[in-house]
């Protein structure tokens, strides 16, 4: 169990994963699943031997006590010989460029003591440096070790809120609120340790606040190039807010409209470089279920709607009682043609997280284009419920609002829209417009 642990903050996955436990039995009765290193290749050769003997299938080949594991690892912190030798595992050979990677040891499990370690780069070469935390800020990273491990409990529970059929926004909000203090102890006492902003990346985008999401999942990528989880990650978040900002039913002019075309064309290239930079790591983005949504979102962007059909229908089958499972709904909905087929992807979406705001979103688009304005608006309504942040459907209701002859709630939207984004020209200058047409 604590080589399982061990493995997770080494790698940010666990050592054995399938579709089902079936199948995660299977692997863990062989003892096949990648090695730390193929997933994380800064990772020590003496710390990956260290796990990797934790990890034996055999009890005899494992350390006689959490004692010994404990000494070893504190041998591998002084830089002395540990007592453990390579093993033999199947190994995947597909070696990956070195980046920086700024990784936690297990310090957060007691009967481990309060180890740290910190991997950075060398002028000279591609071969880490390493360095112990000094002994007297064992503590303070022990801490912060501990606030790590309670946030992503915390994270895990209030991602999981959001399949409740009563899940609120506001409560979803709150409960992000009790993970940040966690993350920014942590981050005080172990400044370079990449899965913090990544864990904070995640927060801010559970409650919509794409702009600083975004910003945190770079930041992991600056400080870890080869992370293929932050480039998926990053990648994801970019192409779901290409296709939200591009839907807008109102009139542009020509030049607006082509501005709107070019840049959302250069956000597209960005989200599919960096999926495929995910992609290209094969060993270390080993999670088959974001692997294949990250394969739909990449075929969507270029219009390959039978890739993104084929996949979307995979997905739905191999993970129907999953978390997650709405993503390849609302893939499937893409792909359709306009209609009550495309509708009722997007609708089963939302039946399995009703916070997920993308997919009312696409289904109001869906109301809107086949003339079912009443429905559309009710889904705006309901994309601004479940994410208060997105700028477009505030947008859109305003426009509504404004054709319909409510110009008070039309204004009231398009304060909506500029409060979810400050940066947007359309809502100032409808609010403008219709301001000054009625006087």
């Amino acid at each position: 169990a604590l080589g399982a642990i061990l493995y997770h903050m080494l790698t940010r996955r666990p050592p054995c994963t399938g579709r089902d436990l079936l199948e995660i039995c299977g692997q863990i009765q062989s003892g096949s699943f990648p090695t730390p290193r193929s997933v994380s290749p800064d990772v020590p050769r003496d710390l990956e031997t260290i796990c990797l003997k934790c990890l034996q299938v055999k009890p005899e080949d494992r350390y006689a006590s959490a004692e010994s594991l404990a000494d070893d690892l504190s041998r591998f912190l002084r830089h002395e010989v540990i007592q453990a030798r390579p093993l033999r595992v199947k190994r995947e050979q597909k070696r990956l460029r070195r980046g920086v990677l700024i990784l936690a040891g297990v310090g957060a499990v007691a009967v481990l003591g309060s180890a740290v370690l910190i991997l950075k780069p060398t002028s000279s070469g591609p071969r880490p440096l390493m360095s112990a935390v000094p002994e007297e800020s064992h503590p303070k990273a022990t801490a912060g070790l501990k606030a790590l491990t309670r946030a992503r409990y915390e994270l895990k529970e209030a991602t999981s809120y959001g399949y409740r059929k009563d899940a609120t926004y506001e409560e979803l909000s709150r409960k992000i609120s009790e993970v940040d203090p966690l993350l920014n102890q942590t981050r005080e006492s172990l400044p370079d340790l990449t899965e913090v902003h990544l864990l904070t990346a995640q927060c801010r985008e559970l409650v919509g606040e794409y702009e600083q999401a975004e910003e945190y999942y770079l930041k992991a990528i600056e400080q870890s190039p080869t992370l293929a989880q932050a480039h998926y990650e990053i990648g994801r978040l970019i192409l779901l807010q290409n296709f939200a900002s591009q839907y807008y039913p109102g009139d542009l002019e020509p030049a607006e409209l082509e501005t709107r075309r070019a840049e959302a064309s250069r956000r597209r290239q960005e989200g599919i470089r960096h999926i495929e930079a995910a992609l290209a790591r094969t060993s270390a983005f080993s999670d088959p279920k974001e692997n294949l949504l990250a394969q739909g979102l990449v075929a969507f962007s270029r219009q390959d709607l039978n890739t993104v059909l084929q996949l979307a229908s995979q997905g739905i089958e191999n993970y129907r009682y999953q978390e997650g499972v709405e993503m390849f709904y609302w893939l499937q909905g893409l792909g359709l043609g306009e209609g009550p087929e495309r509708i009722a992807a997007f609708s089963q979406a939302v039946e399995v997280r009703p916070t997920f705001a993308l997919a009312y979103f696409s289904r109001a688009a869906s109301h809107f284009r086949t003339g079912d304005l009443a429905s559309a608006v009710k889904d705006w309504e309901k994309t601004i419920s479940a994410n208060p942040h997105v700028a477009s459907a505030h947008l859109n209701l305003g426009n509504y609002y404004q054709q319909h002859g409510q110009p008070e709630r039309a204004l009231h939207c398009f304060d909506q829209a500029i409060e979810a984004d400050p940066h947007g020209s359309e809502a100032r200058y409808n609010r403008a417009h219709l301001r000054f047409s009625s006087g």
